[in-house]
This record gives structure tokens, C-alpha cells and sequence, in this order.
């Protein structure tokens, strides 16, 4: 558990106080106004504060997406941030993960039948950690999708919604590159990729990559690869 909590610890510094702080800033103010291709800016208590999406992605299943997700927002909620835990998996296992079950309106109503998404998001038993839940109904929305106008901003239109009550939100993809992942990609800053030391896991990243390039010029010029690391690996195994 120390050891845990040491680790998120390293990457919550280095993903807010020196290289992320700076980076922003650079990037989100220009003449003095404030860059809305650049992660969304809140105001707290007369200091300007970067709410940071994070889609966690990979479209090759069982490589951690899940339990990154919900240990990297547990962490960072018990360090008192405020934590959104998007559960975009039609498997719901961020949910059932966290201890939850998906209700009556999950994001599946959110984002096709127009509920506030405020109306969905619920506490967990860790505090500062929201969740977002889903279930096997969020599968019917890669269909249902399809013939909807605008439908890549479906998801960040909703997020928009509430992001301002949240320092960070994590988004749990599904093990694809479809429009539910597409939709993550476009409303999120940055992306995480966990990968599995092996071959065909890296042949997948080559195909995340190429999205991810695609979604840059189509449409969200804002987004950037937070950074690729291994998981499923001993210290003793090679690389």
C-alpha cells in the first residue's frame, strides 16, 4: 500500500506541480488571455486553476485500463483533489470496481437521452471520488451514435456540464476504437496508454497512435499523449 501510494504520489507531482504547471501555462495563456484549445480553466478562490481530462486507453483488452483508472483517481482523491471517474465501459467494471452498481440513469442516458449528467454522477465511499457509471446498456450507444450530428462532442458536451466542480477526470475507455472511445478522445486533454510487455500489444499502440493523430486534426487540436507506461511486468521480467 506505501508503495502504491508512493507512486501516485511521483506521478501527481509530475503531472501538476513543475512540468504540468509550466507546460499550461505556457500553452493556455497567450497576450494574456487564456487559450481555449488548452485544458479547461476554473477560478478557486482568485487563482487560476487547470481541470485536466484524462481518457485511459488502449483497444486491446485486460492491459489495466481499469485498474489504473480507478487507482490513480482513488490516490488522487485521498490526496484531496476533487476526482471524476467517467466509466465509458460498456462492461462496467470501473463501477463495480469502486464498490458500485450502475442505477436507472447512467452515462448511457446521458449521453442519448439527454440527462443532466449531474443527475447520474454519485459519490463513492472514498472522499473527493465521484463516479460517472455504466453498464451493458452503454453498448447500444456505438449503434445508436452513428446518425447523430456532432456525435465525436457528445461526450465532451456533457462533460462541460460539470467539470468545473472536479480537479481532474478520468476517463475509462472500452477495449476499442469506436465511437464511445472517440468520443473520450475528443473531450479529453491528454490521453494514458497502458501496454503489456509484449508484441502484439505494441502493434496496438501503432493503431491507438494513428487515432489519436486522427482525432488531433479532426477534432481536438488541444490533445496530447500523456505518456505510455508498462504494466503486467516483474521487475524481473524482460524488456
Amino acid at each position: 500500500m506505501h508503495s502504491l501510494f508512493a507512486g501516485c504520489a511521483v506521478f501527481y507531482s509530475a503531472l501538476t506541480q513543475v512540468g504540468f504547471c509550466c507546460a499550461l501555462f505556457t500553452s493556455s495563456v497567450k497576450n494574456g488571455r487564456i487559450n481555449k484549445a488548452c485544458p479547461t480553466v476554473k477560478r478557486k478562490r482568485g487563482l487560476i486553476i487547470w481541470v485536466k481530462t484524462i481518457a485511459i486507453t488502449n483497444q486491446k483488452g485486460g492491459v489495466g485500463k481499469t485498474t489504473t483508472a480507478i487507482n490513480l483517481a482513488a490516490c488522487l482523491a485521498e490526496m484531496g483533489k476533487r476526482i471524476l471517474l467517467v466509466d465509458l465501459d460498456p462492461q462496467g467494471n470501473s463501477t463495480s470496481g469502486i464498490g458500485l452498481r450502475a442505477g436507472d440513469q447512467t452515462v448511457y442516458e446521458a449521453l442519448m437521452d439527454n440527462v443532466p449528467l449531474a443527475n447520474i454522477i454519485t459519490a463513492t465511499k472514498t472522499k473527493n471520488l465521484w463516479l460517472a457509471s455504466a453498464d451493458i446498456r452503454l453498448a447500444g450507444a456505438e449503434l445508436e451514435l452513428k446518425d447523430v450530428p456532432q456525435r465525436e462532442y457528445m461526450l465532451k458536451q456533457i462533460l462541460q456540464t460539470v467539470e468545473q466542480q472536479y480537479d481532474f477526470i478520468f476517463i475509462d475507455c472500452p477495449p476499442s476504437l469506436g465511437l464511445l472511445t472517440l468520443n473520450a478522445l475528443t473531450a479529453a486533454q491528454r490521453v494514458l496508454i497502458p501496454i503489456q510487455c509484449e508484441y502484439y500489444a505494441l502493434e496496438g499502440v501503432t493503431s491507438l497512435m494513428n487515432t489519436v493523430n486522427r482525432v488531433q486534426r479532426s477534432f481536438n487540436r488541444g490533445l496530447d499523449i500523456e505518456g505510455i507506461f508498462i504494466d503486467h511486468a516483474g521487475w524481473d521480467a524482460p524488456i
